[in-house]
């Protein structure tokens, strides 16, 4: 095979990391985005709905009716996503892409290198098969003339 061949492929391999390499660029932020962002929405609410339950706590005490209710506020308090079923779901399956993905880019870049060595040899190859050819192009040029 030729070197031109082997850079073909070199360029295929190192353009396919590249597409892998930005696939999970594009995922990690959306992965920070689920469970951090949505983790400081649930802790501002639940933080929230605490301070209210013990405002009312302390306002009424010994009523079970009132107690019920502050019972039911603190039943309201938001999951963080790595106990909200869903979105562990979520959050696992973007996980699972991108560790999918980092597998498929790490063998794109050994095949890369893989080629881009293929690619040298042969080009060497080729540059000592010019030369051997200029040699005996010379040596028949310079054998016909004297």
């Amino acid at each position: 095979m030729g070197s031109e061949y082997y850079y073909r492929l070199y360029q295929e391999k190192k353009s396919l990391a590249k597409m892998y390499r930005d696939y999970i660029n594009e995922l990690k932020p959306i992965k920070k985005a689920v469970s951090i962002y949505h983790t400081d929405d649930v802790n501002g609410i639940n933080s929230t709905l605490d301070y209210e339950s013990e405002k009312y706590q302390s306002s009424v005490r010994h009523n079970s009716i009132y107690s019920n209710k502050v019972d039911k506020i603190t039943e309201m308090e938001q999951q963080t996503p790595s106990s909200d079923k869903n979105l562990a779901v979520v959050i696992s399956g973007i996980e699972s892409e991108v560790n999918r993905l980092e597998a498929k880019k790490a063998q794109a870049e050994a095949d890369s290198d893989y080629y881009y060595g293929r690619y040298q040899v042969a080009l060497e190859e080729e540059r000592e098969e010019a030369a051997r050819e200029r040699r005996k192009a010379l040596e028949s040029f310079l054998s016909g003339g004297i």
